[in-house]
């Protein structure tokens, strides 16, 4: 009796040695198998979204589907940053809702005394589309200044008060389409004080909603920045050719739209709208960037999301 109730707890001894240590082995399953699923999900993630793994020079970023309207990308898209020569962009979009498409703008002194020279003259007679053209591809001050003085529509060039009135209209228009982080100081976006105060300040969701209600309203605006150079005869007969600020839009597939911006306090910001595919319009900003660095950037978006596509 004695010796069967011993092989009893012998038994029972071994068997609960043999659960526990079931126990011990499964656990050590379980911990691998979730290892593994954890990395397996990881390599999911980064095959089916290529942006998760970039790496930019950029302060912000956004990739924005004007078409649905939805962002595919965002990096501190709404923090607040100067703009530099984005700024233009409001100032042709502004132009070319108060003043008419055929309209003749005359270059006053005030504005060839500005900063950078493209080699306008005064008394120089350009139509607005050439003048915007020269303005957005070679990004400069003076044909800002230009548009901002000429809300004359077409006759003389405006009193000097007449240029705030632009500015206030730059203002208006960036609340109307939802530009919350957006106010302009200048046309131009040129630091007014170098080392405190730049000529405007948004951020990049909001360039992108600039560029895709510049698209929609006027869609052949921009059709000049997609080129390389822009060539400009004036009323007058002068012949005006400038070279694209954006060195790299021959290298960008389906460029549709672009303008560049750099100043000391922008760093390197570059707004661009591509074709993903056909009527697939996609913008792609960065700001505070470097000013080589931002073309990297541009082109690591652009990559980045015509391979999201692919994936669909």
């Amino acid at each position: 009796m004695f010796q069967n109730t011993e092989n009893k707890k012998y038994i029972l001894h071994i068997a609960i040695a043999v659960i526990a240590l079931a126990v011990i082995f499964i656990g050590m399953l379980q911990s691998g198998g979730e290892g593994s699923l954890n990395e397996e999900v990881t390599n999911t993630e980064i095959f089916s979204n290529p942006f998760v793994s970039l790496s930019l020079a950029a302060r912000s970023a956004y990739v924005f589907d004007i078409k649905d309207g939805v962002p595919l990308y965002a990096l501190n898209e709404e923090i607040q940053l100067p703009l530099a020569s984005l700024a233009k962009l409001m100032a042709a979009f502004v132009a070319s809702e108060f003043l008419p498409e055929e309209g003749v703008i005359t270059i006053n002194k005030e504005s060839v005394e500005q900063e950078g020279d493209i080699g306008l003259r005064v008394g120089e007679k350009l139509t607005l589309q050439d003048l915007i053209d020269l303005t957005l591809v070679s990004s400069s001050n003076d044909g800002a200044h230009a548009l901002a003085s000429a809300l004359s529509f077409g006759e003389d060039m405006s009193p000097p008060w007449l240029e705030t009135i632009f500015l206030d209209q730059m203002n208006i228009k960036a609340r109307e389409i939802g530009m919350d982080q957006t106010y302009f100081v200048n046309e131009s976006g040129l630091d007014t004080r170098k080392e405190s105060l730049s000529g405007a300040y948004g951020s990049s969701r909001d360039i992108a909603l600039l560029l895709g209600n510049i698209l929609k309203k006027h869609p052949t605006l921009l059709v000049a920045t997609r080129y390389s150079s822009q060539n400009v005869v004036s009323l007058n007969g002068f012949t005006h050719t400038v070279s694209n600020t954006n060195q790299s839009i021959s290298s960008f597939p389906g460029v549709i739209a672009s303008k560049t911006g750099f100043t000391d306090l922008a760093g390197g910001n570059l707004a661009v709208v591509f074709e993903a595919g056909p009527m697939r319009p996609i913008a792609v900003v960065v700001l505070g960037s470097t000013q080589e660095g931002r073309f990297e950037d541009v082109r690591k978006l652009i990559e980045a999301t015509l391979k999201y596509f692919y994936m669909q």
